[in-house]
Parts: structure tokens; C-alpha cells; sequence
């Protein structure tokens, strides 16, 4: 089974109908003595359209008849799917997921008789693995409805959305899903989605990273769930007595089985579980959970923290890595996220807290090959903390670089797949740090 699934939006995304919409919208309005304008353009970019001829029939007085509105955008979209052109690169996109085995869905506000129009224009049936239409859901974007009956039908439990418009890129975060902006011209539409991307070819590259930054959000909440662990009790028992080693103590952790914008679904379990699932990818557990702790990495004036990890550890041993990190402790409580991160902080590189100037949550990473969701935090020192670093039980040869650097060596040396997430937020301008 493929890692990952896809959901697509058509309109703007599939078809290039946005530009052709908006001239449209002008159009109507301007019949009514209504200026239109791009910024309520977007607001309706993403409900049905009885939505959108209701907020506009609200808004505006001079229209008359929210049902005569209605019928000037019906013939409108008849006109439109009509002529429409497909995006540049979707084809070979959709043939290239095709071949991959990578399933994908649609997820659209228009109609069905619309979304006919251009899969039987553009022969697009053969891509999809199913449908999910206006016509189709109760609550129109960016309620997330729409996203999570397209979801449903999926075995993964790591799925991609691609979506133009405010509100379906808010209905995909909403469910959970690793939203990416499709746009080429205009900046972030929401700042907590995953990427922003101007072509397929963009979007295909983000898809086949090794990991990926989930959403940017700078605080999280949590669900916490129970779950019968009972069936596989006995698997879990044999697997840690078989391959623990002398080291490894059964203590108390958390899984994740998926968010929801910025909350968090946990499950408390104990760490031989963890265990189990981290070293049965394939088990029913795994299809289940995500691995589940906190990342981050330490910054000094222009100078940032590496080191390299023991070759006793039980993943990726002997690469680089940017510490801290580690899982969530029972004593500390699932809610301090941030407290548990400077736990591992303090063990690990033996600074005080005291030169800790700030902490900066700034999303939760994916690494879909260890099957492992981090909450990613910085962690701003003092630019006057002493720094005299000593090798432990997890790290060697801990050293501070400067920035520069560090992204020349995660380059020609084994490192974290993280690391290349850090190195693109260090390239970045982030005004926490201002």
C-alpha cells in the first residue's frame, strides 16, 4: 500500500477557472451597480454556490432576487466549464501518481454535473479513485466536511490536500490532512498550512521529501483518546523481551492517530509499545499511530547546535542531528510540550535553564519513513551562555556552527531528515525572532 493518499480542489487547481470566475463575478454585480472586488472574490472562493449568491443577496441590497442571482452564476459556470483550460502539469502530474500507485480523490465545491463537464472533457475518471462533490456534503468550505468524506475511503492515514482558495485550505486543516496551498501569484493564504506551491512539479517534489513539515502552528492542544491495546498485548510482550536492550526501560508514552488544525489526538500507552510499532511498520499498530514526541533545536546568536547521534540509539544511528529531542514523560503532562522539550534539553546539552531566552513552537514534522509526528521548537540561548559541551549516552561531538555551515554539512554528511526542515526555517525571515 502506497505511504500516502491524495485530495484534490478542481477549480483553480485541476482547471484554470479562477481568473474566468472573477471577470464573471464582476460582471454579474456590475448589473446591479455593484463594485466587486478581489478581496470578497476570495471570501467566496471555496462555498456552494447557494452560499455564495446568499451572502452576496445579504450583503448587497440592490439585489432584488437571491434565486435570479442564482441563475446569472449557473449559466456563468455552464459557460465557463465549457471553455476551461487544465492547468499547466496536471496530466503528467496525475499520471505520474498513477504510475506510482499513489490514489487520489477530488474534493469540490461545484456540482456534479459541473465536475462531468470537464472529467469527460479531459478524460480525468481513469486518475481518480472517487468523487466528492458540492452536491454531496451538508456544510460547504471551509467547514471540513468536504475533505474528511473524501478522506474516509482511504487506508492511509497520511493524506495530502492541494487547494486554492481560504477556505478549502482551512476545511483540509481542519481535517487533519497535510494542506498545501496551490497558488502563484499571492503570498500564504493561511500561515498554518504546509507549503505553498506554484506548479505541480512543486507540489510533486514536496510530496517525495522524506519528511514534512505538517502545519505552523505556534501552539497545539490536546484529545486524548483510549484505546484497547488488549489484542495485541502478546505480540508486544514477545517483541520487547526478544529485542530490548540492557538499556531500555518500560516507562510511560504517547501516540498520535492524527490532528485536527492544531489539535493533537493522543493515546497514553507504555514505551514497549512504542517499541513494537516503531519496529513494525507494517503492523496493525503502525496503520493505527504515529510515533509521537518533540524536536528542536538550539540557536545562538547565527550559530546553531549539531551533533551526532549514538550508534546504540534505536533510529537513525550515527547521523547528525539538531538536539533536543525525545518523548513526552507521564509527570510532566501531555499539555507541556514545551516543558518536556527543555527536559531534554537540560540532559542532553547540560546548559541551565536560565539560558533559555525563548521557546518558539513552529509546527509539527512528519517523518513518514520512521512513521514519527515531533512538535518542532526553537529554542533561543543567551547570546553570553557558556557553552562547554560533553558526549552522553544519546550524543557525540555536540557543537555549536554557524548557520552557514550547518546546511553545507546536512549536504555531505548522514543527517536527520529534520534537519533539512531547520535549515529551510533558518533561510527563512521569521519576525519571532525580531
Amino acid at each position: 500500500m502506497p505511504a500516502f493518499a491524495i485530495i484534490l480542489d478542481m477549480d483553480g487547481v485541476i482547471v484554470d477557472t479562477v481568473t474566468s470566475l472573477y471577470q464573471g463575478y464582476l460582471a454579474i454585480l456590475s448589473r446591479y451597480g455593484i463594485i466587486g472586488n478581489r478581496s470578497e472574490f476570495n471570501e467566496l472562493n471555496g462555498p456552494s454556490l447557494d452560499e455564495i449568491t446568499h451572502i452576496l443577496s445579504s450583503r448587497y441590497t440592490q439585489i432584488d432576487s437571491e434565486e435570479k442571482l442564482k441563475q446569472q452564476f449557473i449559466t456563468l459556470h455552464k459557460t465557463l466549464y465549457q471553455d476551461a483550460s487544465l492547468c499547466h502539469g496536471v496530466i503528467d502530474f496525475l499520471q505520474f501518481c498513477k504510475d506510482q500507485h499513489i490514489p487520489i480523490a477530488l474534493a469540490s465545491s461545484s456540482n456534479r454535473a459541473n465536475i462531468k463537464v470537464i472529467f469527460d472533457r479531459f478524460s480525468l475518471y481513469t486518475f481518480f479513485s472517487h468523487i466528492v462533490s458540492g452536491d454531496d456534503v451538508q456544510q460547504a468550505k471551509p467547514h471540513p466536511e468536504i475533505y474528511q468524506l473524501a478522506a474516509a475511503p482511504f487506508e492511509q492515514k497520511v493524506i495530502f490536500s492541494l487547494d486554492d482558495s481560504p477556505k478549502g485550505v482551512e476545511s483540509s486543516l481542519q481535517a487533519g490532512l497535510i494542506s498545501v496551498q496551490y497558488c502563484q501569484d499571492t503570498p500564504l493564504i493561511n500561515v498554518h498550512s504546509a507549503d505553498k506551491v506554484s506548479s505541480f512539479n512543486e507540489f510533486r517534489q514536496l510530496i517525495t521529501q522524506p519528511i514534512t513539515w505538517f502545519n505552523r502552528y505556534s501552539q497545539y492542544t490536546f484529545a486524548i483518546s483510549e484505546f484497547d491495546f488488549t489484542p495485541f498485548n502478546e505480540a508486544i510482550d514477545v517483541y520487547w523481551q526478544t529485542h530490548k536492550q540492557k538499556s531500555m526501560f518500560n516507562g510511560a508514552a504517547v501516540l498520535c492517530s492524527g490532528l485536527s488544525a492544531n489539535v493533537v489526538k493522543v493515546t497514553q500507552c507504555d514505551y514497549k509499545t512504542v517499541f513494537y510499532i516503531q519496529n513494525n511498520k507494517s503492523s496493525q499498530l503502525a496503520k493505527h499511530f504515529f510515533l509521537f514526541g518533540v524536536s528542536g533545536y538550539v540557536i545562538k546568536e547565527q550559530a546553531i547546535l549539531i551533533a551526532q547521534r549514538s550508534e546504540m540509539v534505536s533510529q537513525y544511528p550515527g547521523y547528525i542531528e539538531c538536539p533536543p529531542s525525545g518523548g513526552f514523560e507521564k509527570e510532566l503532562g501531555i499539555e507541556a510540550y514545551q516543558q518536556q522539550l527543555l527536559k531534554e534539553f537540560q540532559e542532553e546539552t547540560a546548559h541551565p535553564l536560565e539560558h533559555v531566552e525563548e521557546v518558539i513552537t513552529q509546527g509539527i514534522i512528519l517523518d513518514l519513513d520512521a512513521n514519527q509526528l515531533d512538535i518542532l521548537s526553537a529554542i533561543k540561548i543567551s547570546d553570553s551562555a557558556e557553552c562547554i559541551y560533553k558526549d552522553n549516552s544519546e550524543y557525540q561531538s555536540l557543537n555549536l556552527i554557524n548557520t552557514h555551515s550547518f546546511k553545507k554539512i546536512i549536504q555531505t554528511d548522514r543527517a536527520l531528515p529534520e534537519c533539512y526542515i531547520i535549515a529551510k526555517l533558518l533561510g527563512e525571515k521569521n519576525e519571532n525572532w525580531s
